[in-house]
């Protein structure tokens, strides 16, 4: 698992190029690659907006409803931005969501924003190999 403390734009950088690495690494193609790596730099950005106390982390996931590995990407903020925002989230419509978070949700298989009171935001996003 890699994890990143998002406080300046080369955080994004290194949590963008660690996304990529995995995902080739796991034998994404290019264009998935590229998807997932766009989707952690929206939400970096948004953590980045939002304050303090963000990190971004990045591991791989075994299964689920596709066979074989894919990489989850969680993000943990407790700005107070972030916390409103992810009361409007839910799996089945991105309305409500911030422009960062409404594109990572369009570049993933699976995206999940749950906010809870004085622990801030924590999104996850799934991406499986095509």
């Amino acid at each position: 698992m890699l994890t990143t403390e998002i406080r300046n734009l080369a955080d994004i950088a290194v949590a963008r190029r660690g996304a990529t690495t995995l995902a080739a690494h796991l034998g994404f193609r290019r264009s998935d690659q590229a998807k997932l790596a766009a989707a952690v730099s929206e939400l970096a950005q948004d953590l980045l907006q939002d304050g303090d106390q963000a990190s971004l982390s990045l591991r791989v996931i075994e299964g689920g409803t596709n066979s074989g590995r894919g990489i989850e990407v969680q993000t943990q903020g407790h700005g107070p931005r972030t916390t409103a925002i992810a009361g409007l989230a839910s799996d089945d419509s991105s309305e409500g969501l911030s422009t960062g978070l409404r594109r990572a949700s369009d570049l993933a298989d699976q995206f999940i924003a749950v906010s809870q009171p004085d622990a801030g935001m924590r999104v996850t996003v799934r991406k499986w190999p095509r």
